[in-house]
């Protein structure tokens, strides 16, 4: 019966005579098409806003010397940190600043960092532990800020546990003081407060990137120290950073001029937050500024 060869086109069979859904077909797929270009513009973006405000991803850490072959008698410097010390390389910057700006003993620099972890994290870390068997002059502890901030107790009770076995080695610790725009002005001071009076309890020298940082804010308050996150250092803040490092291990520096940050490809958190690879004179001339001022509760008394 016709009826019955009717009832065909209705399961989308092309040769019975009904093509509607047939001749729909392409617009649907080119619909199709345009949802999933849309749909991936809207994923792209999503990851770049993440990479905005999240720390650099663990792929940018690095456990190895900057330099892979040092001179027999520079000083040797490791950072164990997160993020907040390998963001835009602060120890490599401070290596190269150290040989650019002084003829005074150079810096052999080994970092050890990974996103977010702890001081106890670090304790516990098998490769922490290997290289702590080597021989350091100096060893820079960077805490977590949360831990720092949230849980005190925890923070001094790994200070100390590094500091005795740092010493017991024949280095000296050093204690970065970190900072945040993230944090309200009050917790920002609390934290800054703490962190002195862990250090004073140790006899640690502390190196006040905090107060470096908060004077060059001071007097410019547009000045790029931080990336869009708040909390991470732009180049800008790196390079300060990297400067007082120099300034409190070696002594005396010159006058920086412009300076071109030398950084590996791995760097991608810098290439998505667009920054300028270059520091000017003028900035450069401010960060030094800040840091002659502050580096007197950092330097070494044969310094």
């Amino acid at each position: 019966p016709s009826d019955q060869v009717m009832s065909i086109p209705s399961i989308g069979f092309p040769w019975t005579g009904e093509l509607s859904l047939w001749h729909r077909l392409p617009r649907v797929m080119a619909i199709d098409a345009r949802m999933k270009r849309a749909l991936r513009l809207v994923i792209v973006a999503q990851l770049i806003g993440l990479t905005l405000i999240l720390p650099p991803p663990r792929v940018l850490s690095f456990r190895r010397p900057v330099d892979p072959a040092p001179p027999p008698d520079c000083a040797r410097v490791l950072f164990l940190g997160n993020s907040l010390t390998f963001t835009h390389d602060i120890p490599a910057n401070t290596q190269r600043l150290a040989s650019l700006l002084t003829r005074a003993r150079s810096l052999c620099v080994t970092a050890h960092a990974e996103p977010g972890v702890t001081l106890e994290w670090h304790w516990n870390d098998p490769e922490t532990s290997r290289l702590l068997a080597e021989r350091w002059d100096y060893v820079v502890l960077q805490e977590q800020s949360e831990r720092a901030y949230d849980q005190p107790a925890q923070m001094d009770a790994w200070l100390t546990a590094f500091a005795q076995k740092i010493r017991h080695a024949g280095a000296e610790p050093l204690l970065f003081a970190i900072f945040s725009r993230q944090w309200p002005e009050e917790r920002r001071v609390e934290l800054h407060d703490r962190m002195r009076a862990s250090a004073r309890s140790l006899g640690l020298r502390v190196v006040p990137v905090d107060d470096v940082w908060t004077d060059i804010l001071r007097d410019d308050p547009s000045a790029p120290i931080l990336a869009a996150d708040g909390h991470h250092p732009a180049q800008y803040g790196a390079y300060s950073a990297a400067l007082l490092f120099a300034r409190c291990m070696v002594g005396p520096l010159n006058e920086p001029a412009a300076y071109t940050f030398d950084e590996p490809p791995r760097f991608l958190y810098r290439a998505l937050l667009g920054e300028h690879p270059q520091i000017a004179q003028r900035e450069g001339n401010a960060a030094y500024r800040a840091v002659e001022r502050r580096a007197v509760t950092c330097i070494a008394p044969n310094r």
